[in-house]
């Protein structure tokens, strides 16, 4: 990396964590009672210890605040106790003679107590202990997150979920289907070592007795015009993609998600579009006329700069490898790209084309000779709430379309979705992405639209495990193994009720388990709430039978 490519990354780096540490303050600032202030120092102290390493520290405060007094600097980077850091804080604001509102407020805090600047900072220290912030490394709740995914992991397949099946095969068909699926999922693998803080999976489940892709090819070939390869890192199996490619004749649409980590250079770029361009090459006459769309993460976390403890910055996955893919992409305009992006801040004004993650590839795509040009949005109907002020709500950009200079005729599309707090995304600042709570609400009181529905449709693992788009842990049968697995699926009805968020379900949860209202409250948007009903293998199997029970079946 050129000392240029290092000065431009640090810059970067300094203007995204001060942008992360002024959002996550406006965001405690709107969500807690700060009666002197303190809460919100102490706030800004423990975010700084966690999320900024050592030699960063003072620059990231001097850029957010450049204001600050060297004491106070100097007072937060050298102490690492919130009782030491707030007695220094209360002493120096006591000590002021400027600041008058502050040394007022402190003033008022140590007239309570008497003058004692102990007891003063237990009152504090007691009232921050209440809010149960930065109480627990990332690390332990990382671990705790992966049990709880393990333990969960162990029963998708197992014998209750296969008395659930049972049950499901002695229903009549009594739902209304189209003879096709919109999409099927395909997984040839779930592993991924990039750790993205957003990522919903801390553990993944492992697919331990693969099975020859054309045996799940041919049921999945005559179920759908439309497959997405998915899962995990799936660099390493591209092989069996293009296999898919050249022989689903009757499939029309191929999609498959990559994190962009291929692309470290521009012939290593070339040879996977290459690659997939033979693939379609390969097709029968006869076939279906097929393409193929190229999605590739694109978003604060996995272009995420990170520090080591020395200092050294480097991207998860770097712009450049983006940039590779967008201009190789203008060679092959028979591969569709669409850069997925997770919505934040930025998305509520041209922010997000002019500041951040979208102003870097710009700048990288300029220096390769191949400016932005010609950028178009749209932003959604629905108000979202600002995450780091929610009282403020407005529409935020959805999707981005732009083009490189001299291929005006070749756009490129950029979405860009909500993140909800599964698994890593669980401990994530509420100021850093945007959610759906409101919308849940709103389903939860009034139904909802008909255009809103949990996705249901089937993902098919590489041991012909069948479970959900959109809930993973919903295991439907194994197509390998039995028969008429995908009959079953369009006469199950917890799979109808979860497409329709049934409010029957949070009925059926409640007779079985007490933290109902604590999902809904942690809930972050209706596809996670429904996702968090269904996670126990025996809570679908209730929710099973008292659907049958209720409607007849």
């Amino acid at each position: 990396m050129s000392q240029t490519t290092k000065d431009n990354l640090y810059i970067e780096y300094l203007a995204w964590q001060q942008r992360r540490l002024k959002d996550a303050i406006v965001y405690f600032k709107n969500s807690n009672q700060d009666q002197f202030g303190l809460l919100r120092d102490l706030f800004l102290y423990n975010w700084l210890q966690r999320e900024v390493k050592p030699p960063h520290k003072k620059a990231v405060l001097a850029l957010a605040f450049p204001k600050l007094s060297e004491e106070l600097t100097n007072l937060m980077l050298t102490t690492w106790d919130n009782s030491k850091y707030l007695q220094g804080l209360i002493a120096y604001w006591h000590s002021q003679k400027s600041s008058l509102q502050r040394k007022e407020s402190i003033e008022n805090l140590l007239a309570k107590h008497g003058g004692d600047i102990s007891l003063a900072v237990d009152d504090i220290l007691a009232t921050w202990q209440k809010l149960a912030l930065f109480k627990q490394p990332h690390k332990e709740a990382f671990r705790e997150i992966l049990e709880k995914q393990k333990k969960r992991g162990a029963e998708v397949g197992g014998d209750i979920d296969k008395e659930r099946a049972a049950i499901i095969d002695r229903l009549p068909d009594s739902f209304n289907w189209d003879s096709e699926f919109q999409k099927v999922g395909i997984i040839p693998h779930m592993g991924c070592a990039k750790n993205c803080r957003h990522c919903m999976f801390v553990w993944r489940q492992p697919i331990k007795n693969k099975v020859d892709a054309k045996l799940l090819f041919k049921p999945i070939n005559s179920a759908t015009k439309s497959v997405l390869f998915t899962g995990g890192d799936l660099d390493r199996h591209m092989p069996e993609f293009y296999r898919a490619i050249a022989s689903m004749e009757t499939v029309s649409v191929f999609a498959i998600l990559l994190n962009g980590a291929f692309a470290t250079t521009l012939s290593e770029t070339e040879a996977r579009f290459l690659e997939i361009n033979k693939a379609l090459e390969k097709r029968k006459k006869n076939f279906q006329l097929a393409k193929v769309i190229l999605q590739i993460s694109f978003d604060e976390y996995h272009q995420e700069i990170l520090s080591d403890e020395k200092g050294e910055l480097k991207e998860r996955i770097s712009v450049v490898n983006i940039a590779n893919i967008v201009t190789t992409s203008l060679k092959y305009p028979q591969i569709q790209l669409v850069l997925l992006h997770k919505q934040n801040r930025l998305n509520f004004s041209e922010n997000l084309i002019k500041v951040g993650l979208f102003d870097r590839l710009n700048k990288t795509l300029t220096a390769m000779g191949y400016p932005v040009v010609n950028i178009d949005w749209h932003t959604s109907p629905r108000k979202k709430a600002d995450p780091a002020n929610p009282t403020h709500k407005g529409g935020v950009i959805r999707d981005v379309i732009f083009s490189l200079q001299g291929f005006s005729d070749q756009p490129i599309h950029m979405m860009s979705s909500t993140i909800d707090a599964y698994g890593r995304a669980a401990l994530l600042d509420p100021s850093e992405y945007i959610n759906e709570r409101d919308y849940l609400d709103y389903i939860l009181a009034n139904g909802p639209p008909d255009s809103e529905q949990f996705d249901i449709d089937p993902m098919v693992w590489y041991d012909g495990s069948v479970t959900l788009f959109s809930a993973a842990h919903v295991w439907v049968g194994n197509i390998i193994e039995e028969e008429g697995v995908f009959a079953r699926y369009k006469k199950d009805p917890l799979l109808h009720a979860l497409r329709q968020f049934d409010k029957s379900l949070l009925g059926y949860y409640a007779e079985a388990d007490n933290d109902l209202e604590t999902l809904i409250k942690s809930a972050t948007g209706p596809h996670h709430l429904f996702h968090l009903l269904t996670q126990s293998a025996a809570m679908r199997l209730h929710m099973t039978k008292r659907l049958v029970e209720n409607r007849n079946l």
